[in-house]
């Protein structure tokens, strides 16, 4: 499953949506973050089809922004950050299991240190890093994977055409797909998520944009978002909703997060 880097100005979360199935509930969990100066330990979550605010599901086991992340449909994953208590981007990878509550785990450690865009993506059992920025060894290529049931440390996968953070990333069962980046670029990458090797060019987006959104379903990607007008989000949302699963998309100092979890149900969440 492909889950989304929330980037509104000098916030920064990450979101996973926790069952692929959409059967009831279906929880999105946020992690970590930027706020009033400091970085934050929290995780929130929230059940998509209802209303109501997020509750406390427990803290990320270091205090840090930029984080990503993706999920089976069962556990979620997040990896990375950049921490202002070190002054510098981290490379730790946490767990939750998403259907219960408590404080995240210690999984292991990324390839290297990294955050900004280190968007991942995943199959149904393994999961991938990729790109991003790092105080340690610079705006990067690198690609890395987990297998998303056991514990442990990632695992090099192979490297993206190019090196770039602000990464917009979503995918199948078994190919992942990494669109954008900064500059903008219009680059999309992609990857055959079971094996291992170097990232091939898919193709090109139609705008250069970075710090996207990604969605998919098993059949189609979707990339969308960076700083378009309100007008224009609401006419593409509208445009798209048949194949939305869920989706991101910025304005300034907002966040709109869309999800559908029924064949034409949709939910608009702004997250601030």
């Amino acid at each position: 499953m492909a889950v989304l880097s929330l980037k509104t100005g000098t916030k920064s979360r990450s979101l996973l949506v926790g069952n692929v199935a959409y059967s009831e509930p279906v929880r999105a969990v946020l992690a970590s973050g930027y706020s009033a100066g400091v970085n934050t330990l929290d995780i929130n979550y929230f059940n998509i089809n209802t209303l109501g605010n997020a509750s406390s599901f427990g803290d990320v086991t270091v205090r840090r922004r930029g984080i990503q992340a993706f999920s089976s449909s069962t556990r979620g994953v997040f990896g990375g950050g950049y921490s202002d208590d070190s002054g510098g981007s981290r490379n730790e990878i946490d767990y939750v299991t998403i259907a219960t509550t408590g404080n995240a785990s210690d999984f292991g450690d990324m390839t290297s240190q990294r955050h900004e865009g280190t968007q991942g993506c995943s199959s149904s059992t393994r999961g991938l890093f990729s790109g991003g920025a790092s105080t340690q060894i610079g705006t990067n290529n690198v690609i890395d994977y987990v297998t998303i049931a056991s514990t442990g440390n990632a695992t090099d996968f192979g490297d993206l055409t190019t090196s770039k953070y602000g990464v917009a990333s979503t995918s199948s069962t078994t190919r992942g797909l990494f669109a954008g980046g900064n500059g903008p670029i219009n680059d999309i990458d992609y990857v055959t998520i079971a094996t291992t090797g170097n990232a091939i060019n898919f193709g090109d987006l139609t705008v250069a944009r970075d710090f996207m959104g990604g969605l998919s379903s098993n059949t189609r990607g979707v990339f969308g978002g960076d700083r378009l007008p309100l007008q224009q989000l609401v006419t593409e949302l509208t445009s798209e909703i048949y194949l939305l699963l869920y989706f991101i998309w910025e304005v300034p100092h907002q966040k709109f997060v869309a999800f559908l979890w029924e064949e034409q149900t949709i939910r608009l969440v702004l997250l601030m």
